[in-house]
């Protein structure tokens, strides 16, 4: 959920795909892409959200988490991101984060590239809860559910109620996923 600190979300609309494969090559094109754009900045770039997860239910965006120790020089690659289409967006997500999207002609959002500064703990959150939903099944689908009961009640008009109200839901999953992370002590928590 976005704090009221943050620049205004316009709703939009969305739609709930069945896990696409593609999204796997999909995600290695883009990394290509945003490796020349970040250079030596991004110390890794990982695919994350839900079209990260095999058999996921998701909208078909790909979301992207990009490593930096220099989280301050990124504004420096607007004048790129905008020349191939990017919106830059800069604090928007998460505390620290430069976040950029990038949309098709009539619309659609294609892709988020979330920027963070190595340690980050909503880097290291979004991390442990894909290797998470990746290697449990029974939660995978508990989360899978969540995203259909909430399309059924919002439609697909409704991104900001269907998102909040996800947010919520999905908190145990979370903590969840932190506690596993701990008593299997995952590399994201160094």
């Amino acid at each position: 959920m976005f704090s009221q600190n943050k620049p205004f979300r316009k709703n939009r609309s969305y739609e709930l795909l069945d896990y696409d494969e593609n999204w796997v090559s999909e995600f290695e094109t883009l990394k290509s892409t945003l490796s020349g754009i970040f250079g030596d900045l991004a110390v890794d770039i990982q695919h994350i959200g839900s079209t990260s997860i095999p058999g996921m239910i998701a909208k078909p965006t790909i979301d992207v988490l990009v490593l930096t120790a220099h989280i301050d020089k990124v504004r420096e690659l607007y004048p790129t991101f905008e020349s191939q289409g990017y919106a830059c967006w800069g604090d928007f997500v998460a505390e620290g984060e430069e976040y950029f999207t990038y949309d098709d002609v009539p619309g659609h959002r294609i892709y988020n590239v979330h920027t963070m500064p190595l340690g980050s703990q909503h880097a290291k959150s979004v991390i442990i809860f894909r290797d998470y939903m990746r290697i449990h099944p029974n939660q995978a689908n508990e989360y899978k559910d969540i995203k259909l009961k909430l399309r059924t009640k919002f439609g697909g008009n409704d991104y900001i109620r269907y998102n909040d109200e996800k947010a919520i839901l999905m908190q145990k999953l979370k903590d969840d996923s932190w506690a596993w992370a701990e008593s299997v002590h995952h590399p994201s928590l160094n």
